[in-house]
């Protein structure tokens, strides 16, 4: 989906402290990727929400933070 209005219906739930099941150098990447792709791609996100673990993904040092910043300037929101 590229249409810019279209993919402000997408809400994307971080319930862990990254992305899938794998060690945590994984999840990290697995979900610093995703991120970064759906920015590419034009298909951002209309809101971002962070839930039990995945709160860790918001505060200093995360390893998304910058991206998820990127994100919000692009008009997503963020819920916690």
């Amino acid at each position: 989906m590229t249409d810019r209005e279209g993919s402000k219906s997408i809400l994307i739930q971080v319930i862990h402290d990254g992305m899938g099941a794998a060690d945590p150098a994984l999840q990290h990447t697995l979900l610093r990727k995703y991120l970064l792709l759906s920015q590419e791609n034009g298909t951002l996100p209309g809101a971002i929400c962070f839930y039990t673990s995945g709160v860790k993904m918001v505060v200093e040092g995360s390893p998304v933070l910058d991206i998820l910043q990127a994100l919000e300037a692009g008009g997503s929101s963020d819920c916690l």
